[in-house]
C-alpha cells in the first residue's frame, strides 16, 4: 500500500516501482508484479554495469516466460559474488518456479548459508523445504521447515510469509511420508499465519491442501475453486497448476478417473498458456497411468517416447523408468523391462549428487523383485525384497508380502505363501477401496487361487468387482475376469471359463501378455481335460516357446507342465532342464480325475514334506 502511494505520486521513480514489483510477487500477484517490473525497467537507467546486471536479473525473474534468462543471470552474479547468498537464493527461487527443484536444491544445500544473515537463512530454509518436498525427500523437507520455523522464533512480523510456507510444508511432508490422517492443527496453523499477514492466496492454498490430505474430493473441489480464481486473477499459474495436479490425484485415488482426467486436461491448458513446458511434461507422465489402466499400450508408448530426452528431475526420471518398465512387462518383454530399470539406476548412480527418495527406491526394488520372479531368478528376486521396504508407506509392505508369497509359490512352499497372503490381506482390508487396493487385491486373489484357497480367492474377486466396474478401467476389470476364468476352470465349468475369458479379451483387444498367457493356460487345461492330446501339445508347446523367447520362466514352466510328454519328450525334457522356477499348476488340474492316458512331464511342485 505504501509503495503504491509512492509510485502514484512519483510515476517515474524506478526504485519504488521495482520494490513494488518485488512485493507483489511475494504476495503471489504475478501479473501485477510483471506490469510494475516492466514500468520500472523503463525508468531505471542509465545504471552502472554492476547495478544494471542485478536489476536485469530481477526484472527477468519477475517476468513470466523469462525464467531461463533470469536463472543464467543470477548464476553469473552468484559466481562473481560467492559470499552474497541473496543471488544464489534468487536463482534457486527462479528454478523452483520453473519446476526445476533438483537444481534449486543443489544451490540451497551449500555451506555458504551458515554464514548468511538471519533473514536470508530463514528464506533459504523455507525454499529448501519446498524443493525437498517437491522431490520426495520428506525427512529433509520436515527438517528444513522445522529449522525455518525455529529461526523465525518470535520475529514473525518480518517473516510471516516464510513462516506460513514452512508450516504448510511441514504438514504436507508429514502426511505424504507417513500417510497419516491429515493433522488439521498443522494446516490450521499455516492458515492462521497467512491470514494474519493478509496473504489470501497462501491461506486458500493451505486450506485446499488440508482437504486434499483427507481425500475428501467434494470438500477439496469446494476449496479449490476460490484458490484457482484468486491465483488466476493474479496470473499465478504455478499455484493453479500445483493445486490442479494435486486434485487429479485426489480424484484418481477415489476412483473417479474421469474427474482426474478433466483436472489434468484443465492443467495442461493452463500450462500451455503459461508456456510452462516442465509442468506439461509432468502431466503427460501422469497420464501414462490412464493409458496403461485402459490397456492402451500404444498410447502409453507414444506418450513416454515424447518425454524421452526432456529435462526431468531424478524423481520423475525414476518414475518414468518404472512406467516404461511396466509397459515392457505388459508386453511380456521381461528381460527388456529389467534392463531398462538397471540402465536408469546406473545412470543415476553415475551422477550421485542425490540418492533416490526412500519411497522411490522401495518402488524400484519392488518392481525388480516382480520382474526377476517372473524371469525365474528367485535368488536375485529375494535379494531385491530387502529393498522393497519403506516404513512410511502403507502400500509397500503389502507389495513386499505379495512378492515374497509369489516367490514361495515358485519354490513350492504353499504353506509359507498362505501365511504371507494372510498378512497382506489383513493390511489390505484396512485400506479404502481405491485403485491401489483393487490392483493389490487382484494380485492377492490370484495368489490365493494358486495356493488352492479357491473360496477366499473368489470372495475377494467378487468384493473387488463392483469397485472396478465403478471405476470403469479396462485392465483391472480384465484382470478380475481372468481370475474368475481360472476359478471356473478349477470347477471344470468350461463354458463359464470361456465367457469370462471372452470378456477379458474383449476389453483388451491388443492383448496384454500376463493376462493372455493365463487365459491360454486355462484353454490348455480345457483341452487336456477333454482328452485333446494333439491340441494340448500344440498350444502348450507354442505358449512355452513364446514364453521362453520373452524371458517368462513361470509361464514357460506352467505350459511345459501341462504338455503331454509322449508327443515331444525331447523338447519337454530340454525345457525342464533349464527350469529355474517350478510354480505349481496343481491348482488348475487337481480337480480333474479324467486326464488322458498320455503322461505329463514330471515337475516337482512341492517340497518333499
Amino acid at each position: 500500500v505504501m509503495l503504491g502511494k509512492v509510485v502514484e505520486s512519483a510515476p517515474g521513480f524506478g526504485p519504488a516501482r521495482l520494490a513494488l514489483a518485488r512485493t507483489l510477487a511475494g504476495d503471489g500477484r504475478v501479473r501485477q508484479s510483471a506490469e510494475q517490473a516492466a514500468l520500472a525497467q523503463g525508468t531505471l537507467g542509465p545504471l552502472p554495469a554492476g547495478a544494471a546486471s542485478v536489476v536485469a536479473a530481477e526484472i527477468a525473474a519477475l517476468t513470466p516466460m523469462r525464467a531461463e534468462e533470469s536463472s543464467l543471470a543470477y548464476a553469473r552474479l552468484a559466481k562473481a559474488n560467492p559470499d552474497r547468498g541473496s543471488f544464489a537464493l534468487a536463482q534457486a527461487q527462479v528454478l523452483m518456479r520453473a519446476n526445476r527443484p533438483e537444481e534449486a536444491l543443489r544451490l540451497l544445500t551449500s555451506p555458504l548459508w551458515e554464514r548468511q544473515p538471519l533473514a536470508l537463512r530463514i528464506r533459504q530454509r523455507t525454499a529448501r523445504a519446498d524443493a525437498a518436498l517437491a522431490l520426495g525427500y520428506h525427512d529433509l523437507a520436515r527438517e528444513s521447515a522445522a529449522e525455518a520455523i525455529g529461526l523465525v522464533g518470535l520475529h514473525a512480523d518480518g517473516h510471516a510469509r516464510e513462516l506460513g510456507q514452512a508450516q504448510l510444508v511441514l504438514a504436507r511432508a508429514r502426511h505424504q511420508q507417513y500417510r497419516l490422517e491429515a493433522e488439521p492443527a498443522l494446516y490450521h496453523r499455516a492458515i492462521r499465519t497467512f491470514e494474519a499477514d493478509g496473504n489470501l492466496l497462501g491461506a486458500l492454498t493451505a486450506a485446499y491442501f488440508e482437504a486434499a490430505a483427507v481425500k475428501d474430493p467434494a470438500e477439496a473441489e469446494r476449496r479449490l475453486a476460490p484458490l484457482l480464481e484468486v491465483a488466476g486473477n493474479n496470473g499465478d499459474h504455478a499455484s493453479q497448476l500445483r493445486a490442479l495436479r494435486s486434485m487429479s490425484f485426489v480424484h484418481a485415488e477415489n476412483g473417479n478417473h474421469a474427474a482426474a482426467r478433466r483436472a489434468r486436461l484443465r492443467a495442461l491448458d493452463i500450462a500451455a498458456m503459461a508456456g510452462d513446458v516442465a509442468t506439461q511434461q509432468l502431466l503427460q507422465l501422469d497420464m501414462v497411468d490412464d493409458d496403461l489402466a485402459a490397456g492402451d499400450l500404444d498410447a502409453a508408448g507414444r506418450r513416454l517416447a515424447a518425454l524421452r530426452g526432456n529435462r526431468l528431475t531424478m524423481k520423475y526420471r525414476l518414475r518414468m523408468a518404472r512406467k516404461e518398465s511396466t509397459l515392457l512387462r505388459l508386453r511380456g518383454r521381461y528381460r527388456d523391462a529389467l534392463a531398462h530399470l538397471d540402465a536408469r539406476l546406473s545412470a543415476e548412480a553415475h551422477d550421485a549428487t542425490w540418492q533416490a527418495a526412500p519411497i522411490e527406491a522401495a518402488r524400484l526394488a519392488c518392481m525388480r523383485t516382480k520382474t526377476l520372479s517372473a524371469m525365474g531368478d528367485l535368488a536375485m528376486a529375494r535379494s531385491q525384497l530387502q529393498g522393497c521396504h519403506d516404513p512410511g508407506s502403507s502400500s509397500i509392505p503389502i507389495v513386499a508380502h505379495l512378492g515374497e508369497a509369489e516367490i514361495e509359490l515358485h519354490v513350492g512352499d504353499a504353506s509359507a505363501a498362505r501365511g504371507l497372503l494372510d498378512d497382506a490381506d489383513r493390511r489390505l482390508s484396512q485400506r479404502r477401496m481405491d485403485g491401489t487396493r483393487i490392483e493389490m487385491g487382484t494380485l492377492l486373489a490370484m495368489l490365493r487361487t494358486r495356493t488352492g484357497d479357491y473360496a477366499r480367492a473368489e470372495a475377494l474377486y467378487r468384493t473387488l468387482l463392483p469397485a472396478a466396474r465403478h471405476q470403469g478401467r479396462a485392465l483391472p476389470l480384465a484382470e478380475i475376469e481372468t481370475g474368475m476364468a481360472e476359478l471356473a476352470a478349477v470347477r471344470r465349468d468350461w463354458a463359464l471359463a470361456q465367457r469370462y475369458a471372452a470378456q477379458a479379451r474383449a476389453r483388451l483387444p491388443n492383448g496384454i501378455w500376463p493376462l493372455e498367457s493365463r487365459l491360454q493356460l486355462v484353454e490348455i487345461a480345457r483341452r487336456r481335460a477333454e482328452g485333446d492330446v494333439e491340441g494340448t501339445r500344440a498350444q502348450a508347446s507354442a505358449l512355452a516357446q513364446r514364453a521362453e523367447s520373452l524371458g517368462d520362466a513361470v509361464v514357460r514352466d506352467q505350459a511345459v507342465a501341462l504338455m503331454p510328454a509322449v508327443v515331444r519328450p525331447d523338447i519337454a525334457a530340454q525345457q525342464i532342464d533349464g527350469v529355474a522356477t517350478t510354480q505349481a499348476v496343481d491348482w488348475l488340474i487337481a480337480a480333474d480325475a479324467r486326464w488322458m492316458d498320455a503322461p505329463l512331464v514330471a515337475v516337482q511342485t512341492r517340497r518333499p514334506q
